[in-house]
């Protein structure tokens, strides 16, 4: 089975796939249980809810744009993406989170906006 989509690289279909699966999943248990969230704080269900869902959905967008093999799908998937990462590196310089490092965070903000562009050209090609 082709799970590329016109003119994504496999590279890009990868990444996809992966950070899909580690949000989803991700997002999916701190859905059903609020602490297994990162830098859970007790008090703080709501909020770790909040960033669960955020989490879950991110995923399933990313999924659903492998699924669809659609470069606007991709786009769209990595510009959630790009937001999500953003949120986490505000969090990772407040120099209070203990979550996924600085560079960690910074890398996977690269990636996302590498992706979200070349996805975003794909689909004037299209």
């Amino acid at each position: 089975m082709n799970v590329r989509a016109n003119n994504i690289p496999l590279w890009i279909t990868v990444i996809a796939i992966l950070l899909g699966l580690f949000c989803f999943a991700g997002g999916v248990l701190g859905l059903i249980d609020a602490t297994s969230v990162t830098d859970f704080v007790t008090g703080a269900d709501n909020l770790a809810s909040a960033w669960a869902g955020r989490m879950a959905g991110t995923g399933a967008a990313l999924l659903l744009a492998v699924l669809l093999r659609n470069a606007h799908a991709y786009t769209v998937a990595f510009a959630v993406g790009i937001f999500r990462e953003v949120g986490d590196l505000v969090a990772a310089l407040s120099g209070t989170a203990e979550g996924f490092p600085l560079a960690v965070v910074g890398i996977v903000l690269l990636v996302d906006i590498v992706a979200f562009i070349i996805s975003w050209q794909a689909t004037r090609t299209a």
